[in-house]
């Protein structure tokens, strides 16, 4: 069965005029970006090891009530319905999920300059989506979190020294979830993600590379 396209593109461009209303363009791409692309998206757009469905939005300078359609003109054409507990502002769509988050960026810099349909835009690099993910979810490890984990590892040789520098605290909770995911099968890891042809080569080890990598930054931490 053939995957569905990714629409991610667009759905960033649902979110940027709310982003813009907020924090009027242009960005100069030598400044601090008040906000940043992240999640699965910007490993993807880096390293291109699975097709991405969703954007994740971190905006840590400002509340998030202020991306809401109460008080974002803009945000009301995403979709009309959206969740918003507080520390999370989500929009659903057909297409996708645009989710707007609050905190901050963990490593230095953590984003690089991109130039997407045009525009700079401020991706995060792999490593700091992988701090994040281990320093806000090790207990809640996804399938999907492994495959991103391990194709970082794949391709960045200073993955580990990053961890255990930044998350030192939250490796041995990530690698208990991590095998907490590896119980339940290669399969439902397999069904989880949809991998471009280059980023195929880290699904069948995918358990293994992250065991690597977690169990390297445990010892440089010690």
């Amino acid at each position: 069965m053939t995957a569905p396209e990714s629409r991610w593109r667009f759905l960033l461009g649902l979110a940027l005029p709310v982003l813009d209303h907020v924090f009027p363009p242009p960005l100069a791409s030598g400044e601090r970006p008040p906000w940043t692309l992240g999640g699965g998206t910007a490993i993807a757009v880096w390293i291109d090891h699975r097709i991405s469905y969703d954007v994740d939005l971190f905006v840590p300078g400002v509340p998030l009530k202020q991306l809401t359609p109460a008080h974002n003109p803009f945000a009301s054409r995403i979709a009309p319905h959206f969740q918003w507990p507080g520390h999370y502002l989500k929009f659903e769509r057909p297409e996708g999920e645009i989710d707007f988050l609050s905190p901050a960026l963990q490593t230095e810099p953590g984003f690089a300059w991109k130039d997407i349909d045009g525009r700079p835009i401020a991706v995060e690099t792999p490593e700091e989506v992988i701090v994040k993910k281990i320093r806000f979810r090790s207990a809640r490890l996804t399938a999907r979190d492994v495959f991103d984990l391990a194709a970082v590892a794949a391709t960045h040789n200073g993955l580990a020294e990053t961890l255990a520098r930044d998350v030192p605290d939250a490796l041995a909770r990530t690698r208990e979830s991590l095998e907490l995911q590896a119980s339940r099968g290669q399969d439902v890891l397999a069904r989880s993600v949809v991998p471009t042809p280059s980023g195929r080569a880290y699904l069948d080890d995918a358990f293994g590379m992250a065991r690597r990598v977690l169990a390297a930054a445990a010892d440089l931490s010690d």
